[in-house]
Formats: structure tokens, C-alpha cells, sequence
């Protein structure tokens, strides 16, 4: 997979390469301003293919408007579904709205850790495979592609001042999207709580809290199974999965994110409950998108972790297919 690098030479640009070469990224460009990004991509590739699978963008290129340049790639017939992945600071929201609507797929806060970026290009690899299983019709392609009129309508609250992740708005009009779509794709909620988040915000503050929620929203960004999955922090400690993926896929990437959580060794201080913070996950799943099931994933997914919790946290259930309520630990 070859890789576009726009970034002005230094440590970020730097580190950013070695943290791709280290997970086995080693086809990769890297341009200095987002004029030679356009430049790059005007060379005719043979077979009329993009030479670039994905484009990295940094929001503080100098020399032209980030959001104009990715417009003007997607103007590009051969770029129009090429996933762009943008670079920019915290609180930027502004910039980050306009930019889902220019084109842009996914996002990173800077600094970051080299696992976010590398769980980041994974996903983008999976979905570049998943494309070209499912390149037959333009219609197949689309079911891969972020509802971008979901970003369209976000405003500023879109985004969780905490965590930097998509916030509870943009959750729902997700899970209503979906729910209009009203096909026979399945559908699946995971829904994570932190453990005795209010006995931990007590003994250790605030600032601690949202630097504990930070590091669990960075481990949450690696349980993505798919580029359009939807990651949100639905409120304070409460972050939830959109994606399309099994039931059963989704327990077994839920029970890894659990232990991945729990061997970031985040002290909890609370002898009475256990040394480190953990969480408790619920997932509900739909076997096709109508309106009146999936309405029904957010609460049952919220209510399987909440069980979870009452049961001594730190475990995952699952509740059975809907329509069906059963719920399987």
C-alpha cells in the first residue's frame, strides 16, 4: 500500500514514518507542501489507478488552505474514494468539521501515539481490502463510505471536549442514519463504561480524570475493525462502537480492548475495588437495519455494560441478535 506523506521535514514528519516502517508501512512519499500533494497526484498511474492509497495531510501546511487542498483531491476522479487521513491540533473543531464535508475520512490530534496511527492505517488497510472484494458495482463501493451528511449537520457540538472524539449528537444521527437504511446488513453497538468512574474522579481530580479518559479514548481508536466504524464518547466514562462486524467479532475485539485497558496499568487508588481502571462492555446486535431495531442497540448495549458493572466490572456481555432480548454473558 503506497502512502502520501504531506508534512513539512522534521520530528512529526519523522517520527511518522518510523512509526509506519515499524508496522510494516514502508511504501511511502512524503511531500512538503500541499502544492506538490496536488502536483503528486496529477502523474497519470497505469491502468488508470490512483498511485496513492491513502493520503496523510497535515492541517498546518503553509502554503495553501488544508481544507481547499482536500476538496480540490477529491475533485480528482481517481481520488474520489482514496481515504485521506488529516493531522491537526486539538480544539481545531472548526477546521475538523469542515474538513469531513471537504472529504476527509479519519483524523488525528496532535501529538498522538505511534500505536493510534498505526491502529489508524490498519483500519484503512482492512477497508482497502473490503473494497476491492467489492468493486462489482459503485453501489457495494458505497456501503464503505462514511454518511458524510452525518458531518454535515454536527455544528460545534459535535465533538467531545474530553476525549476529542466524535461526541453524542453525531452518535445518534449516526444510529438513525443506519436505522433509515432499512436493508438486511447488520448492525452492532459496543458500549464501554469505565469502572467506578466517580469513586476515581473523587480520589484523584479532574485533571487526572481527563487524562485517564484521554489514554482510554486512544485504546478505543485501536478497537475499530472497519475505516467506517464510528467511535463517540456518548458522555463522561461512556464511549460506544458503530460498526458493521459480527456479534461475535465484536465480543472477541471487545474482550481484547478490555485487557488492552487494563495493561495500561492506570492507577485506580481505590483498595477496595481493584489497583488499576478497567471497564465494562455491553454489545447489542441487529441482523438488519429498520428503524425499530436499531433504536434499540444504544439502550440495550448501555444497559448489558451497566450489568457488567453490577457484576464486578471489568467483563463483557453481549446481548442475543435483536429482536431477541436474551441477554449472554
Amino acid at each position: 500500500m503506497r502512502i502520501l506523506l504531506a508534512m513539512q521535514k522534521g520530528s512529526e514528519a519523522l517520527a511518522i514514518q518510523n512509526a509506519l516502517q515499524a508496522c510494516g508501512f514502508d511504501d511511502l512519499i512524503a511531500i512538503e507542501t500541499a502544492s506538490g500533494l496536488l502536483k503528486a497526484l496529477e502523474v497519470p498511474p497505469p491502468a488508470f489507478e490512483p498511485l496513492f492509497a491513502t493520503l496523510l495531510i497535515d492541517a498546518d501546511l503553509t502554503d495553501a488552505d488544508p481544507i481547499e487542498t482536500c476538496a480540490q483531491v477529491r475533485l480528482n476522479p481517481l481520488y474520489r474514494d482514496v481515504p485521506i487521513l488529516i493531522f491537526t491540533k486539538p480544539g481545531n473543531i472548526d477546521l475538523l468539521t469542515q474538513a469531513f464535508v471537504a472529504g476527509v475520512s479519519d483524523y488525528l490530534f496532535k501529538p498522538f501515539y505511534d500505536v493510534e496511527l498505526q491502529a489508524r492505517m490498519r483500519a484503512i488497510q482492512r477497508h482497502l481490502t473490503q473494497v476491492e472484494r467489492r468493486r462489482a458495482t459503485e453501489m457495494e463501493l458505497q456501503r464503505f463510505r462514511r454518511p458524510r451528511s452525518i458531518w454535515k449537520s454536527t455544528e460545534g457540538a459535535g465533538i467531545d471536549a474530553e476525549t476529542g472524539l466524535m461526541g453524542r449528537q453525531i452518535l445518534i444521527d449516526s444510529l438513525e442514519w443506519h436505522g433509515r437504511q432499512n436493508d438486511d446488513q447488520g448492525l452492532t453497538v459496543s458500549v464501554a463504561l469505565v469502572d467506578q468512574l466517580t469513586s476515581y474522579r473523587h480520589l484523584n481530580g479532574p485533571q487526572a480524570t481527563q487524562s485517564m479518559l484521554t489514554d482510554i479514548a486512544a485504546c478505543m481508536g485501536g478497537a475499530k475493525a472497519r475505516l467506517d466504524d464510528l467511535l463517540a464518547a456518548y458522555e463522561p466514562g461512556c464511549f460506544a462502537i458503530v460498526t458493521r462486524v459480527s456479534r461475535a467479532e465484536a465480543y472477541l475485539r471487545a474482550q481484547t480492548l478490555a485487557q488492552s485497558i487494563a495493561e495500561l496499568m492506570i492507577p485506580h487508588h481505590d483498595s477496595a475495588w481493584r489497583e488499576h481502571v478497567s471497564v465494562s462492555i455491553g454489545i447489542a446486535a441487529s441482523l438488519r437495519r429498520a428503524p425499530e431495531l436499531i433504536a434499540q442497540l444504544l439502550p440495550s448495549a448501555i444497559r448489558a455494560a451497566e450489568q457488567a458493572a453490577a457484576e464486578g466490572g471489568a467483563m463483557v456481555v453481549q446481548v442475543a441478535d435483536l429482536p431477541s432480548a436474551e441477554i449472554k454473558a
